[in-house]
């Protein structure tokens, strides 16, 4: 995930420390995990997420 997520920064020109993007990944973690038991989005599967 992380290299789909660095490469998503590049394509649109942002700049965040690993710290960022290791705590941005864990938000996506974290969403897809308590979507699948709440539903709190229509999205299905994480990676779209990014």
């Amino acid at each position: 995930m992380l290299k789909k997520l660095e490469h998503l920064l590049t394509i649109e020109e942002i700049t965040l420390s690993d710290k960022q993007k290791q705590q941005l990944i864990h938000y996506v973690l974290s969403l897809d995990k308590w979507n699948k038991t709440y539903n709190l989005t229509s999205v299905r599967v994480y990676p779209v997420f990014l």
